[in-house]
């Protein structure tokens, strides 16, 4: 498979994290080698972005479009009146300083033909606005379901054949929404699209016609993924096969809070013991000074 190439690496790797947000390392490079595999199949299209907050996955994706191809984005930048659910929290930009972000890395001027932006709240998005030949289609803008599920329909109907759809906080336990919106339109078009990637935060759907071909490509990523220490597992989810690729640490987590679990429970323990003790240790005070003032 094509290797990544060092501009977008050099980015991913050392620059990104100059960029406010969200975006993990293993995210990016998951990302761009799915990205660099389209590219080498010959897979060709627009990119479009739901929630762009500073511009940290902006970048990366218009660094990986081809010479003609468009990546558009939308969010609601300092408009926060639009922003329902508070996503992204209080530390918003305007969108003079999300197109500066961008063009330091890009090296353009921007907006321009293939660098468009939407600066509204994603409900007013159509297909026409959309269109329906994006390879790479990343939705992370609001949070509440009845939103998630009006994006991710959008998403599905703006993908090309080929492409593919990268949804953020789907396993995120402060944003239940996300899953619930997802998963009700995923298996009422159980026959259309399905999940075929796991990773870091990052859920990755296809349509079911290029699932074969997108396994194969997970199924590539194995050495490159040990060799940056991440673990590479496969699991189930709507009937269908799913590859989980993650870092280690990621997988030791559910044992890492069920040891702190069981500290915590020996703490309460020993303050609690430690507070018998004292009520003990009182009595035995009153007691003692009793029988010497008697």
């Amino acid at each position: 498979m094509t290797p990544i190439p060092s501009n977008i690496l050099a980015y991913i790797r050392r620059d990104m994290r100059n960029v406010p947000g969200w975006l993990r390392k293993g995210a990016a490079e998951l990302i761009a080698e799915i990205s660099c595999a389209q590219t080498e199949a010959g897979i060709k299209g627009d990119i479009y972005e739901i929630g762009v907050y500073h511009g940290k996955l902006t970048i990366l994706l218009a660094l990986l479009r081809s010479d003609n191809e468009r990546i558009r984005v939308c969010d609601v930048f300092s408009d926060q009146k639009q922003n329902v659910d508070n996503s992204g929290g209080s530390e918003t930009t305007s969108c003079s300083q999300f197109i500066a972000n961008v063009a330091r890395y890009l090296k353009e001027d921007i907006p321009n033909h293939r660098f468009l932006i939407d600066a509204a709240s994603s409900l007013t998005l159509s297909l026409d606005k959309v269109e329906k030949n994006n390879r790479l289609f990343s939705i992370d803008g609001s949070h509440r379901d009845d939103i998630v599920e009006k994006d991710f329909r959008l998403a599905i109907s703006g993908l090309s054949a080929r492409g593919c759809i990268i949804h953020d906080d789907y396993f995120n336990c402060f944003w239940p929404g996300v899953s619930v919106a997802v998963s009700k339109v995923l298996l009422e078009q159980k026959e259309t699209v399905a999940p075929f990637l796991i990773g870091f935060n990052k859920y990755f759907v296809c349509r079911v016609s290029e699932l074969d071909w997108y396994h194969k490509v997970t199924e590539s990523l194995k050495v490159r993924a040990k060799r940056n220490g991440w673990s590479v597992e496969k699991s189930e989810i709507f009937g269908r096969s799913v590859a989980i690729i993650c870092d280690k640490s990621d997988v030791s987590y559910y044992n890492f809070h069920a040891e702190y679990s069981l500290h915590q429970k020996l703490e309460r323990v020993v303050a609690v013991f430690m507070g018998r003790l004292g009520v003990v240790a009182g009595r035995a005070r009153r007691f003692l000074a009793g029988l010497v003032h008697g």
